[in-house]
């Protein structure tokens, strides 16, 4: 066994977030390893991480929303404890990874899955460190496992040489876009990076078990809505699915605005799309977690939030049909009658899975040549 240490994006209110961190680190424990997360926070120096602190605590006032996020991890903190119980402390900075990585003797740092390699999520003076710049010791692996770009290309030509110089480095490299494959091959001329599945969809769904609630006797079937940016074009998407559904259902929204407020936590969620009969999404991990319990679903894509992440897993399973692209035409009704064929999909995913799998454990043998 080995002391794996996982570097993601900060894990603080995003369901997705903290699921695909869940499913790694479930995974390598189930394999005999001993991971830690490494928890990287967004860099601020400590002048405005003490005002934040104050603003935090200050009732009746959200200046830059710091409240309300506040309050938000602190709701979702509870299951991290638990589920993701070894853990770091908050790091900020290359040179407290590198003593923190010092000191664990990790074998091996993964970083991934989720956005990791998309320049506006990371680009907090210490980018380098999702490209693994602080660890020292030739010993230990580095390692990308399903690392997102986000977008189809990488935006940044003046920082382009850095990410190279590192991404060369690395022992094993892997995207969860069949885009991020082109991005490392064109933009990094990187010869050897594999394409595999998100952490999610990784791992065996009795992963999920703990979760889940027994369903309720209700006859109700459910439309379960689980849309991050709302708007009015978005609205009519919803509106066309409601009045093409064969029968009635009972509407359920994980998020009724764009303010996120919480209402579930992280295995309410899960249940949610166990339970659902119907799922219109915007989010990468919602239409994930629709495949994941077989749902039949309309995935809504956004330019801005970028839809290589959606277009890459629709296009491997043969569901490029179930993705509306938002401000574009679409025919709801059509893609209603087209009822999903599991039997189909699953076959398809099971393939992907030993693929990933096997990547992520011959990754972690290279060490057995190294120093």
């Amino acid at each position: 066994n080995k002391k794996i240490g996982i570097l993601t994006l900060p894990l603080n209110n995003n369901y997705g977030g903290m699921l695909q961190a869940f499913a790694l680190y479930q995974f390598l424990k189930n394999q005999s390893h001993d991971a830690y997360l490494i928890q990287k926070e967004a860099y601020r120096p400590k002048w405005k991480r003490w005002t934040i602190g104050v603003l935090e605590k200050i009732p009746f006032q959200d200046l830059k929303k710091y409240r309300s996020t506040a309050i938000k991890n602190k709701y979702h903190r509870p299951f991290i404890d638990e589920y993701i119980s070894e853990k770091t402390k908050a790091i900020y900075t290359t040179k407290e990874l590198e003593a923190v990585s010092l000191e664990h003797d990790f074998d091996a740092v993964i970083v991934g899955s989720d956005q990791v390699w998309r320049l506006e999520y990371i680009d907090d003076g210490y980018f380098s460190s999702y490209f693994l710049d602080f660890i020292k010791p030739p010993k230990t692996l580095k390692i990308s496992y399903a690392a997102s770009f986000g977008k189809d290309t990488w935006e940044d030509t003046g920082k382009a040489p850095l990410v190279e110089e590192l991404l060369h480095k690395f022992d094993a490299i892997s995207t969860r876009e069949i885009s991020g494959v082109q991005v490392c091959a064109q933009q990094f001329k990187l010869n050897e990076c594999a394409h595999v599945l998100d952490p999610t969809l990784m791992v065996d769904r009795s992963v999920y078990d703990c979760f889940l609630t027994p369903p309720s006797n209700s006859q109700n079937k459910i439309l379960l809505t689980y849309i991050l940016d709302h708007n009015q074009n978005k609205n009519n998407i919803l509106g066309d699915v409601t009045n093409n559904l064969p029968e009635l259902h009972t509407l359920v929204q994980i998020y009724k605005d764009d303010q996120h407020t919480p209402e579930f936590t992280v295995a309410q969620w899960v249940n949610l799309f166990a339970d659902a009969d119907f799922i219109v999404t915007d989010s990468f991990h919602g239409m994930v977690f629709s495949i994941i319990f077989n749902k039949q679903f309309v995935v809504i894509g956004n330019n801005n939030r970028g839809l290589a992440r959606f277009s890459s897993l629709l296009s491997m399973l043969g569901l490029e049909s179930r993705l509306v692209i938002d401000n574009a035409e679409y025919d709801i009704p059509g893609l209603m009658q087209q009822k999903i064929d599991y039997t189909v999909i699953e076959s398809v995913l099971s393939n992907l899975k030993k693929q990933s799998k096997n990547f992520l454990e011959s990754s972690l043998l290279i060490s057995e040549q190294k120093i």
